[in-house]
């Protein structure tokens, strides 16, 4: 809470910038905006926490604790900073810490693809052990095993991290409607009337968010999905917002007139984007003298070469799921992660290279597809 309200202290607006004050090292350009008063904070939360040793999805059936948690925490928030901060963007989940979580998610899923869950279950001790609780023979026989693969400890760390994030979003039940009882909750408090609740979790169309806004909710946000297939959400300006004002289109409604770009005018407008960027950075590279070579890795690369594959990456990932339900997506997909990765015969290769030689995977009319016509996001293969 304390964090919260120094954040939102009054500031020198004039000095406002893209990233901190004026004076800040990560100062950017001037906003594109006029913005006169002290910056928003919002506080993107779950509806609770709970340990995996003591958690079980089974008996997890009672929605009331979720929403007193999570009643409790934003009102402590909002009373903390004075009101000053009251958006909160709700993942209608709790959150469950530790890697037990893992072996109620892994069991679903099949164990083929992720690997054995054995490894990642939680020590039946919390206990961390110090050099004060160890014995003379313990000593003895620590000093035999001092030589640690930091690499694999390393790997796993990260690999049991990713299973419990997978989990989280998995394992405890979507509870929507805990999010809309809160919004309910604070709407009806008169020293809160400002309090506005955003929804998050499992939204997937814009029909979606339209239910959650008129079940009360501020707004919806939107993650994977908006990312996993871009083009059913590219209607969402015509749907919610049209002239500034919110609409009320019927909520199936996806074909809509204004959204008359296909997929072929967008990506070609990016391939220009991506053209002038590929351009820009060469030109800032020859200005310095050129890249400098800081030496190889494991497999002969050198660290400027690293660099450019990098930046093609990035470039190149906004389009991998522009045709997402399509006809030869896959085999697009598969060029594209060919064609971007770290093989030798990779190197020297651009975005808009890359990008127009995995095009020639698909057939020529999904290029003339609108945006507006996506396939729903739940027929979408897994």
């Amino acid at each position: 809470v304390r964090a919260i309200a120094n954040a939102v202290a009054p500031f020198d607006a004039g000095s406002a910038r893209g990233a901190g004050g004026a004076g800040h090292p990560g100062a950017g350009p001037p906003l594109p905006f006029a913005y006169a008063g002290p910056p928003l904070v919002s506080v993107k939360h779950r509806l609770g926490v709970v340990d995996s040793s003591e958690y079980d999805p089974a008996a997890d059936l009672d929605p009331s604790e979720d929403f007193e948690s999570a009643r409790d925490f934003i009102g402590q928030i909002v009373e903390g900073t004075d009101g000053a901060c009251s958006r909160f963007h709700v993942h209608a989940r709790k959150a469950v810490l530790g890697v037990g979580v893992v072996d109620s998610y892994l069991p679903e899923e099949g164990s083929s693809s992720t690997g054995s869950s054995s490894t990642l279950t939680a020590p039946a001790s919390a206990v961390l052990w110090t050099p004060s609780q160890q014995t003379e023979e313990q000593a003895g026989v620590n000093k035999k095993m001092q030589k640690v693969d930091h690499k694999r400890a390393q790997y796993k760390a990260k690999r049991a991290a990713r299973l419990v994030t997978v989990a989280n979003r998995n394992v405890p039940p979507l509870r929507p409607g805990v999010v809309h009882k809160l919004s309910e909750h604070f709407a009806q408090e008169p020293p809160r009337e400002a309090v506005g609740i955003v929804v998050n979790g499992g939204v997937t169309s814009v029909g979606e968010v339209r239910s959650h806004v008129a079940a009360g909710c501020m707004g919806a946000m939107v993650g994977r999905a908006a990312v996993n297939h871009p083009c059913a959400f590219a209607a969402v300006d015509e749907l919610i917002f049209q002239g500034g004002k919110q609409t009320a289109p019927a909520i199936d409604q996806t074909n809509v007139p204004g959204v008359c770009k296909t997929r072929g005018e967008v990506l070609d407008a990016y391939l220009a984007y991506a053209d002038e960027e590929e351009a820009r950075v060469a030109a800032d590279e020859a200005a310095s003298g050129g890249p400098r070579a800081l030496g190889t890795d494991p497999q002969g690369q050198s660290a400027a070469e690293a660099a450019r594959q990098a930046r093609r990456r990035q470039l190149v990932a906004p389009c991998y799921n522009l045709f997402a339900g399509m006809d030869g997506c896959e085999r697009y997909r598969r060029r594209l992660r060919s064609l971007t990765g770290f093989k030798k015969n990779a190197q020297g290769y651009t975005a808009v290279s890359v990008l127009r030689a995995a095009v020639l995977e698909l057939p020529a009319a999904c290029l003339d597809e609108p945006l507006s016509e996506a396939t729903p996001y739940a027929n979408l293969p897994s």
